[in-house]
């Protein structure tokens, strides 16, 4: 078999659109991002134990994980947790007001219900546990709080999973104000939200699972702490090489169709608009078969006592799962195996379950496939792929339609293409990365293309790859004009501050042939790469047209859409074009350096580091042996009283200030660098803060003597030396001592 974890044909299944995507050439790397993976209701919250010690309004505490918790690709120690409902990896905000995701007022969180809540009330405040056994433990944060100047209580939790990339949120029972559900990478890089503003409670049990992951990945449910879904309702599948047809008890997408009915195979398939009984398996794609899931494709009987195929329906809409279950023995050697494919409302994902299974795999196939060139292969014909307890979760690729939408954001600056077929070069204002290159700047086709290499004013559209464009994204390549109507043409627009600036590039055109208004739009963003297109206005439906993106003339490439009749203006997002070669893990080149400064001042902290972009910079400090914490802009507090912050926190060089506690001079501080293939974390570094420099003038002489005694005589605050509260003789004292012992 050849290797084709390697994405060598991988359709964008399981999405809107009917794109191709075909990974060859480059070992591609997977671009961190998080899903959301399901939901159900009937889960109780796991009571947390041990107190936090927030009992406050606004106010966050910080907690140590038992175990690495991995989010967007970086794992994680220890992170802040707010009393307003989120949990946050760098930065220490207390905001109340909840905003939609992204929100630029705070950096990499998770939010299960982030709202103004209090934790005064007796009995309120933030909890944790630990169940379960390494290597498979399960840590939970429970809140018990009320709602600010509002009646109601909230109580829910987060649960992060042991060498898994899952996490949970579980609710019980809360009445529902204003709130915010979801997860963000950054001040805006990615996010996925379920609710935002949002005012109705969700039914007690609710449960949402995200997952840190992108195609198929292989887990253990009985670790997740899950039972084995069953079915209840016989199909009537009793037989050797037979189909029997289902209804679907609400719609499956799978790539980019809909359907609401299927034929189940007694051969371990499920298949969408064939109906093919085949039970010799192959390795996908199976010519004869059309949209497929093969999840345990096998020669097997439904026939035998006690076997079938069995179906299920759990939860209420619009979160309701469906469970096909089959329980089935093989044609050659008897033995038994028992799987079920379970179905989102909603949400194309798809997980598989193993019960059990005889033969472990050897002679079967698991996979999907749209019928055409588009499949992803988990296994074929390989031993101990199917084990008793396995998950496999099926998920999205680097391409996804966000919701039908035909707002366009407006840009203000002419960037002077008004023509017929022509091109106009255009500098960007940050570097753009694509397929592991990097561009300054593109040729913008009035016919709704961006080239990074090319410079091809070509109107007539053809299917991607096309040989004669380079590294490119098709906007909506069609035959346009910029010059035809009042307001036409092609405008530019920066969004945001560095480093996380967004680049947007509208074209306001007409069809050429129809003369229909064409409104669309490609955001580009700054160090992550990735792009959105949005879609106003398409003239002719889409029926003349080519959306998406490649690299140089092909192969490798992401098309959304091609002559493609009846589309609808939407939101694309691209969230993860392309990738360097392997290797790409993060390597460390150059080590922190210890620094020095007074108690009020800062020290610059950098490290060089080599690996795959994008490549994310987290500076930490360590808080009380052995536990370390993530710094940000916000002052994140020592436990002491004291506080500490980074001035730059995910830059590879940044200042950090430390107010420290009384007695302690010094503190340690790391950087941990981390991409889509890992992390790695530097060796500690010294930061020393010099009491002897009064002034922060960077050295200890006679001047700070005179300073500190006239802030002495003037009982200033900052003469507070040892911060005890009061300036008194002990302070003049401990000053001396730190004066004449000088800078270490």
């Amino acid at each position: 078999m050849t290797n084709r974890w390697t994405w060598r044909l991988l359709g964008a299944w399981l999405l809107l659109g009917g794109f191709t995507c075909v990974r060859t050439g480059l070992a591609q790397q997977p671009c961190p991002d998080v899903e959301v993976a399901g939901s159900y209701v009937g889960t109780a919250i796991d009571p947390g134990v041990d107190d936090l010690g927030l009992h406050c309004d606004d106010c966050t505490a910080p907690v140590t994980f038992p175990f690495p918790v991995r989010l967007y690709g970086m794992d994680f120690t220890s992170a802040m947790v707010s009393s307003n409902g989120n949990v946050q990896f760098a930065g220490a905000s207390t905001q109340y007001q909840d905003e939609c995701l992204p929100t630029t007022n705070m950096d990499t969180a998770v939010f299960p219900l982030w709202d103004d809540l209090v934790l005064t009330d007796p009995g309120d405040g933030v909890f944790t546990s630990t169940t379960g056994t390494a290597p498979s433990r399960v840590f939970n944060i429970e809140w018990r709080a009320h709602y600010f100047g509002q009646a109601g209580t909230a109580n829910f939790e987060v649960r992060f999973f042991e060498n898994s990339r899952n996490f949970e949120f579980v609710y019980g029972t809360y009445t529902g104000q204003t709130y915010t559900i979801g997860v963000q990478k950054g001040r805006g890089e990615l996010d996925r939200y379920i609710r935002c503003n949002f005012a109705n409670p969700l039914p007690p049990g609710t449960t949402f699972v995200f997952s840190d992951t992108y195609t198929g990945s292989r887990s253990s449910f009985t670790s997740l702490g899950r039972s084995f879904p069953q079915g209840v309702t016989d199909t009537g599948n009793h037989c050797d090489d037979c189909t029997t047809a289902i209804t679907l008890p609400f719609p499956v997408g799978f790539y980019g169709q809909t359907y609401t009915s299927a034929n189940v195979s007694s051969n371990g398939n499920l298949q969408f608009a064939s109906a093919n009984a085949g039970y010799a398996n192959v390795c996908p794609p199976a010519a004869d078969f059309g949209p497929t899931i093969f999840a345990h494709w096998d020669d097997l009987l439904t026939d035998t006592p006690g076997s079938g195929v069995f179906t299920n329906v759990s939860g209420a809409a619009p979160f309701r799962t469906f469970d096909v279950e089959w329980r089935a023995t093989y044609f050659s050697g008897g033995g038994s195996v028992n799987f079920t494919i379970r179905f989102f409302e909603g949400l194309d994902y798809i997980e598989l379950y193993f019960n059990s299974a005889a033969e472990h795999g050897a002679g079967a196939t698991l996979g999907t496939q749209a019928g055409d060139e588009r499949y992803l292969e988990m296994w074929c014909d390989t031993l101990n792929s199917a084990n008793p307890g396995d998950l496999y979760t099926l998920s999205l690729p680097p391409m996804r339609v966000i919701a039908p939408s035909s707002y366009v954001p407006p840009c203000t600056t002419d960037m002077g293409n008004h023509c017929d077929d022509c091109t106009t070069a255009l500098a960007l204002p940050f570097t753009v990365s694509l397929f592991g290159a990097q561009f300054t700047t593109a040729n913008i086709s009035s016919n709704g293309n961006i080239q990074f290499e090319s410079n091809l004013s070509t109107y007539t559209n053809s299917c991607l790859p096309s040989a004669a464009f380079g590294t490119t994204i098709f906007a909506y390549w069609d035959d346009l004009r910029t010059d035809s109507a009042p307001g036409s043409g092609v405008y530019t627009r920066i969004f945001g501050t560095a480093p996380n600036r967004q680049l947007g590039i509208e074209w306001r055109a007409t069809s050429f042939a129809t003369g229909g208004a064409a409104n669309f739009e490609v955001v580009l963003y700054e160090t992550i790469p990735r792009f959105d297109l949005l879609y106003g206005s398409l003239p002719d439906g889409g029926a003349s047209a080519t959306a998406g993106v490649q690299h140089g003339g092909g192969p490798e490439f992401l098309q959304y859409s091609c002559n493609a009749t009846g589309r609808q203006p939407v939101w694309v997002q691209y969230l993860c074009v392309g990738g360097p070669p392997a290797p790409c893990a993060p390597a460390i080149t150059e080590q922190p350096q210890n620094a020095t400064a007074c108690p009020n001042g800062n020290a610059t902290f950098s490290v060089t580091a080599t690996g795959s972009d994008p490549l994310t910079y987290r500076w930490e400090i360590e808080s009380a042996p052995g536990v370390w914490q993530g710094l940000g802009n916000d002052p994140f507090p020592l436990p002491c009283g004291g506080f500490a912050y980074a001035s730059m926190p995910f830059s590879n060089q940044t200042p950090i200030g430390i107010h420290p506690c009384p007695g302690i001079n010094s503190y340690q501080i790391r950087c941990v660098v981390s991409n889509a293939c890992g992390s790695v974390t530097s060796n500690e570094a010294t930061y020393s803060i010099c009491a002897a420099d009064f002034n922060c003038d960077g050295v200890a002489n006679s001047q700070d003597f005179f300073d500190f005694l006239a802030a002495f005589f003037a009982g200033t605050p900052n003469a507070d030396f040892n911060g005890d509260g009061v300036v008194n003789s002990q302070d003049f004292f401990d000053f001396l001592t730190a004066f004449f012992g000088g800078c270490q």
